[in-house]
């Protein structure tokens, strides 16, 4: 059972038959420049890392990826590019929100741009990703995470 990490920098890069990753258990680490850059097949990505960097690319190219969970501290633009379905973003535990530095980041998902889509985030929290720089632009599609339990749980 894999609980810490030191650099997840490219691990699962061109893992084209990957489908999902689910290490709830990594809570130290680093998920590093494109970890799971041009995974074509991952649709769903459930990460637990409390203390962690995220840089460039890191979920850039996976086109079938629809969900991810995880407690991102910085999200830039190049993060999810080329993730064309991706519709869920669930932002948990944390105790200030993440810092968008760019509001192009999503521009190659499908949040932000249809009611089926949407970024949970803890209830203390919502306010604050509302009005946040860059993230204002979202704020009709950020949510409680609270008051959707159904959305955190796959």
């Amino acid at each position: 059972n894999l609980t810490k990490c030191d650099n997840l920098a490219s691990t699962f890069s061109n893992c084209t038959n990957l489908t999902t990753i689910n290490m709830p258990n990594l809570v130290e680490g680093t998920v590093g420049s494109m970890a799971f850059y041009n995974c074509r097949a991952l649709q769903t990505i459930d990460l637990k890392i409390s203390t962690s960097n995220y840089y460039n690319y890191m979920f850039s190219n996976c086109i079938s990826l629809t969900k991810v969970k995880a407690p991102l501290a910085t999200i830039n633009a190049t993060c999810f590019n080329k993730c064309s379905i991706l519709r869920t973003l669930i932002l948990p535990q944390s105790n200030t929100a993440a810092t968008l530095e760019s509001s192009t980041a999503f521009n190659d998902t499908l949040i932000g741009k249809n009611q089926n889509s949407g970024i949970y985030v803890p209830r203390v929290l919502l306010n604050d990703y509302k009005t946040a720089t860059n993230w204002v632009t979202l704020s009709n599609y950020i949510y409680a995470i609270e008051d959707y339990p159904d959305i955190t749980g796959g």
